[in-house]
Formats: structure tokens, C-alpha cells, sequence
């Protein structure tokens, strides 16, 4: 019969107004009598609240009426001395719309057991609110509005006895570890909040030597995206393909989506003994993607579909996805009006490679990227493609398949070869025959006689076909070749040497230089001091000992690069000790086949450095034997004197400073105006 919707309405009205008089208080007492009364509808809980309840109740039940908060004051005695009900072991306090709890509120009630405080307005749970309930074995919180719950509500040291803990159809948005603190918690019930991830703000650590007996209900919750991280944040180094199992949680019922951060947990939990246990905790079902839908997520058959999108550097309009089981990273731009290859891709994990799928665009030209050396497959079917970039093959490393497929090219780069014929599709392409692809024929000989393209064709003069295979230079009449090879090869010789006759007559003394430094070929005249063979030493540094910073370029910088080459005189390191330093140096100096003077600022003023050079000069036999090396260019100014300009005519200076030419020259050309030393008897190759 069908019911109007006037009568409804009437019917709804009469609940309304009937409604206030269920609102009661019932209590129990040890002799099982029930005492009661009705027609109540509480704002407060007071001592009068309970005249009808004797003081040694054990049982008392508040339910559907408007009391709204709770404190201390609500369960004592006029007097506040104690509690009304001490013996208390059960408290019903449902459907009161009680929404703020005091701390200490039920201090009093130590004997309690079973407190049910389900239908009412609870936000928050905060530590303390339940202090004093040492024997509480049930504790039912459920139908509220709870979205937080501070960490020390179920802290150690708290409910020691407690077993069952209803917390369904609450406002929860967050997993704490709170089930496992208490071991000796039975149930754990979660069902219907708006949990979607886990954390462990309260510390928890796995320390499981038994199987935990906790039952934690998380059905009904909002738990859709998986992430190992969730279950490693409590036991770090754990196997969470394990772990799960052994939480004793039931995730049925939530709309999880099997992606990419499901597979390191299927594909151990697949190749674990776990596999063959029937468990309805591993009854975990796939609500996303719409492929698995309605599948087991621990049992996905082919763990090549748990893939993630990826959005950040994605070419536009193409679908790039991240597949953990091959370790690749595919992107699918096929027919996607690409006219050019992508600048960029999603950045590779570690160890992954692309497959890229650009087929049936308008790409006219392959070319190299930042992404080429990551490239396992590359499908260029369709594209008109007229040319490949040599380094676009060449620069790859794990390049295992390219479809080059129904496109417009007359040549493939012969770095095609590091992949074997078959892991690739050349054909229906426009291939010319001519004497620089005749290496395709041995390439494509060495494939299995099935291999699909096998007798792909090119075309030779417009005319002819020739099938690759068949291809010899002999059949493209390639002779020609080596004569224009050679040709050419003779044409850029003669330019080279032409270029480095010019350079030579224009730059005769560098020439000489190059010469000596590659080759060892000393183009000069040597020196009469050169054949003396009773000299004792190659060179004779005279320099400003005074000077500090020309003394440790005459010790480390200079001495480093001529020695062992050449055997020195340093006087500040060589003069013999006690012995008269005027004929010290007098023998050092005809002992010597050429001497350095370093000229700096203060060189003239040394009385030792004007000696060295004064004697010298006596010493002088031929031009050649006197090197002046410029170390200060303000030394210009002293060179400037007409006895100077004299001791300088026609003698080499070379300076280390100066010019970027000066310094780049210099110590090719003060190596090739000291005496020339035999190859075996070099300490070391010269070097710059």
C-alpha cells in the first residue's frame, strides 16, 4: 500500500514531539535492581542528576539528552569529597550531543570497564580526558565527530586492561600507530573515517617478536594512493611486503588505486610463501585504474599495468608513464603533431630508460637531445623522416629497438650497426644505393633468413633496384670513389702545407721553435761554448738574491721545468760554502755554457748581480752564450740607458710575464736557445 507523502510528514512530527520523552537515566545496583527515570531531558550532569541511582550502582546509562560538556563536578558528591557512583563498572553516555570533555572527569571511576560515549559531538581527543580509567577494557567513542586525537591518549603506561576501541564513522583523516602501543588491544576499530595516509607523530617503532594480535578495521576509509614509506616510518629497513601482513590490518573497501607505488609490494609479496596463504586481509581490491578494477591488489597478474602517469615535463598532448616492472620510462606522443623532437622529458629515476613512441607525427629530421643516451626503444614509424643526426644514434648506450618504419630517407648512418638488423625496421623507406652504404649488405646478411626486411630494397641511378644484401662496390662501380678520395686528400695536403709555408717565412724564429719542441730538430748553428765538452754546467742563473719573490721563482718555478733536463748553477743554492765567492763564481761562470740573467726592478742595484753580469760579458764568445729573461716590465725603463741598449744588441730577451703571445712562447723559446741535450741523457720529455 502506498503511504502519501501528508502522512509521512504527520508520522515525522509525532516523532518530534514524542522524542523528549525517552530521554533518560537508567542504574543498575548489585541485587540486579534496575532503577529509573524517564521524562528527562538533561543540559548537566550533577548529584541530583542521580537521586534515583544508590551510590553503589555498578551499571548507569545517560542517554538522548542535550548535556553538551562533562567535568569533574558532573559525577561527585554535593560536597565534592567523591565520586556518587564509585563502584561503577559500565557508563552508557550516548546520543547526549556532548562535545567538550574536562580533564580528570572520570578520575574517580577506577573500577570501570566499559565506557560507551558513542552518538555524540566529540572533535578532539585530549590527553588526560581519560585519566583514571585503569581497568577500562571497552572503550566506544564511535558515531562522533573526532579529527584529531593527541599522542598520549593511548600512550604506554595508559589502559592497561583495554581491549576493544570502537572509533568508526568519526572524521579522521590520519593513520597513528595508536592500535600497537597497547599490545594487549583486540580490536581496533576504524571503519568509516576519512583516513588517507599514515604517520607516526607519536614515535612507534615495529618491535614485533609475535605475531601482533591486533585487529585494526580501516574498511570504508578514503586510503587510495599506497606508499611503502607508510609502513618503513615504523620500522626503518623493514620489508613491507612482510610487515603488512603481520599488522594485522584490514584495508578492504577503500578505493585504492594500483599504480606504480603498489609494485615493490606485489612483486614481493608474488614471489613470497604469502602467495599461497588464504588470508581475507590480502582480499585488498583495485578500484583505479579501470584496467585492474575489481582486482586483487596483491594479485595483479601483469605487474607491467601498475604504472604512474607523469605530468612535469611531459610533452604536451602526449601520456609519459613511469612502469617499475621493466624500469622504463614510456612516452607516447604517437600522432600528437610533433613537427621536431621533444627538448626535454621527464627526468629518469635511477637505472630507468625511455621508450618513446613518436610515430605518425611530421618529424622531418632525427636529431640528438640531452635525453638520447637514455633511449632503450625509439619508434619514428609514419613521420616523413627525410635525415638522422649521426649523433643521434651514435651517442646512445642502451638503444635496444628503433622503428624507422614508412618514412622519406635516402641513407641510414652506418652507426645503425651497434644494434643487430632484426631489433630494428627499415623498410618502406627511399633508400639510394650508392658506394657509402655497401656495409649494409654484410649487416643485413648476418641476420636470421626470416627476419621481416631481410630483402628491403634500394634504388641505384634512378633506375635500377638492387637488393641491400646483394650490394658490392664492384655492382655501384665504386672505383671512382677511391681516385676523388684521393684527389681531395692530396688537395687538403697541399693547402696544409702551403698554409705552414707562408707561416714559416712570415714567423721564421717560432717556426724553428714548433720544430725543436715536436721533433727535437735544432735548426741552428751551435755555438762554439756548445762543443766545449769540459764544461760542467748548461746554464748560470744570476738573479737578485735580495728579492723574495724572484728568488722562489728561480728556485720552484724555474729550476722545476729545466732540471733534469739541464744541469744549473743557482749561486744562492749552489756556492760552495767558506770558499771565496768572487772566484766561487768566477769558475761557476766559465764552467757554464750559457747564463740567465733575471731582470728585475732592483737587479742593478745588487753589487753580486752587476759582478755575475760584468763577467759574463768577458766571458762571451759568440752571440748566444747571454739570455736575458724580463721578470718586471718596469725594468723597461733602466733598459732604456745607452749601456744597456749596448749589453742588449742582438741578444735574445724572452719575458714570462707580458703579452698572453710572451707567456704562451716563453718556455718553448728559452728551451731552444739553451745547449741542445742529447735524448739519452734527458731526464724527462720537454713539456711546456
Amino acid at each position: 500500500m502506498e503511504i502519501s507523502k501528508m502522512t509521512i510528514y504527520w508520522m515525522c512530527m509525532l516523532l518530534l514531539l514524542i522524542q523528549p520523552i525517552y530521554s533518560w537515566i537508567t542504574c543498575t545496583s548489585y541485587n540486579q535492581e534496575k532503577l529509573h527515570t524517564d521524562n528527562n531531558t538533561f543540559t548537566f550532569l550533577n548529584q541530583t542528576s542521580f537521586d534515583v541511582c544508590p551510590r553503589g550502582g555498578y551499571d548507569m546509562t545517560v542517554s538522548e539528552n542535550s548535556i553538551g560538556s562533562l567535568s569533574a563536578q558532573s559525577f561527585l558528591t554535593s560536597d565534592s569529597s567523591s565520586c556518587w557512583m564509585y563502584r561503577l563498572r559500565h557508563m552508557h553516555l550516548t546520543v547526549n550531543g556532548i562535545v567538550s570533555i574536562e580533564k580528570g572527569t572520570f578520575s574517580c571511576f577506577n573500577m570501570l570497564m566499559t565506557l560507551n560515549m558513542s552518538y555524540n559531538g566529540l572533535t578532539t581527543l585530549q590527553d588526560g580526558m581519560f585519566h583514571g580509567l585503569d581497568y577500562l577494557t571497552i572503550l566506544d567513542l564511535s558515531y562522533n565527530s573526532i579529527k584529531s586525537i593527541h599522542n598520549g591518549v593511548f600512550g604506554k603506561g595508559k589502559f592497561n586492561y583495554l581491549t576493544h576501541v570502537y572509533l568508526q564513522n568519526n572524521d579522521l583523516v590520519v593513520m597513528e600507530p595508536w592500535a600497537y602501543v597497547l599490545n594487549q588491544i583486540l580490536l581496533f576499530d576504524l571503519r568509516n573515517n576519512s583516513i588517507s595516509s599514515f604517520s607516526n607523530t607519536i614515535g612507534w617503532e615495529y618491535d614485533l617478536e609475535d605475531r601482533y594480535f591486533t585487529e585494526v578495521d580501516l574498511r570504508y576509509n578514503n586510503l587510495s594512493e599506497y606508499r611503502d614509506e607508510y609502513l618503513l616510518q615504523f620500522h626503518r629497513g623493514g620489508d613491507p611486503s612482510v610487515d603488512l601482513l603481520t599488522y594485522n590490518m584490514d584495508l578492504r573497501d577503500n578505493p585504492w588505486n594500483c599504480d606504480c607505488h603498489v609494485h615493490n609490494i606485489v612483486s614481493k609479496f608474488q614471489n613470497s610463501f604469502f602467495l599461497h596463504v588464504t588470508n581475507e586481509l590480502t582480499d585488498v581490491k583495485c578500484q583505479a585504474p579501470r584496467d585492474l578494477h575489481n582486482e586483487g591488489m596483491l594479485f595483479v597478474r601483469r605487474l607491467t599495468d601498475l604504472v604512474c602517469d607523469i605530468k612535469k615535463d611531459c610533452p604536451l598532448n602526449c601520456l609519459c608513464q613511469k612502469q617499475p616492472e621493466n624500469q622504463i620510462v614510456t612516452v607516447n606522443c604517437s600522432g600528437r603533431g610533433l613537427t621536431s623532437m621533444p627538448q626535454i622529458l621527464p627526468t629518469l629515476p635511477r637505472n630507468y630508460t625511455y621508450v618513446l613512441d613518436f610515430s605518425f607525427n611530421s618529424i622531418k629530421r632525427l636529431t640528438k637531445r640531452n635525453y638520447t643516451n637514455g633511449i632503450e626503444t625509439l619508434n619514428m614509424e609514419g613521420n616523413g623522416l627525410e635525415e638522422i643526426e649521426i649523433t643521434a644514434i651514435s651517442e646512445t648506450q642502451h638503444l635496444n629497438f628503433i622503428d624507422l618504419n614508412n618514412n622519406k630517407l635516402k641513407s641510414i648512418p652506418s652507426a645503425i650497426q651497434k644494434l643487430v638488423f632484426e631489433n630494428t625496421n627499415l623498410t618502406h623507406n627511399q633508400l639510394v644505393c650508392d658506394c657509402d652504404m655497401t656495409w649494409m649488405a654484410e649487416w643485413v646478411k648476418r641476420s636470421p633468413g626470416i627476419t621481416y626486411g631481410r630483402n628491403m630494397k634500394c634504388t641505384f641511378q634512378d633506375t635500377d633496384e638492387f637488393i641491400i644484401r646483394d650490394l658490392t662496390r664492384s655492382l655501384l662501380n665504386c672505383s671512382y670513389d677511391l681516385l676523388i678520395g684521393m684527389a681531395i686528400g692530396f688537395g687538403v695536403l697541399f693547402v696544409v702545407v702551403l698554409i705552414l709555408v707562408i707561416w714559416a717565412k712570415r714567423c721564421p724564429y717560432e717556426t724553428k721553435v714548433l720544430l725543436f719542441r715536436f721533433s727535437g730538430f735544432h735548426p741552428r748553428d751551435r755555438y762554439i761554448v756548445d762543443e766545449d765538452s769540459g764544461t760542467q754546467y748548461d746554464v748560470y742563473v744570476s738573479f737578485d738574491d735580495d728579492d723574495i719573490h724572484i728568488r722562489q721563482w728561480v728556485l720552484h718555478k724555474l729550476a722545476a721545468k729545466l732540471e733534469p733536463t739541464y744541469k744549473m748553477f743557482i749561486p744562492l743554492r749552489d756556492l760552495p760554502l767558506g770558499d771565496d765567492r768572487s772566484e766561487a763564481t768566477m769558475a761557476a761562470l766559465q764552467q757554464s755554457k750559457r747564463v740567465l740573467i733575471v731582470l728585475s726592478d732592483d737587479y742593478d742595484k745588487n753589487e753580486w748581480s752587476k759582478f755575475e753580469c760584468q763577467r759574463s760579458e768577458i766571458l762571451e764568445l759568440n752571440e748566444g752564450r747571454i739570455i736575458f729573461i724580463k721578470y718586471h716590465e718596469s725594468v723597461m725603463d733602466t733598459l732604456q740607458d745607452e749601456s744597456w741598449k749596448t749589453r742588449l744588441d742582438n741578444r735574445k730577451m724572452f719575458s714570462p710575464g707580458g703579452t698572453k703571445a710572451e707567456r704562451r712562447w716563453f718556455w718553448d723559446k728559452l728551451k731552444y736557445e739553451l745547449p741542445v741535450v742529447s735524448r739519452k741523457h734527458r731526464g724527462y720529455c720537454f713539456a711546456a
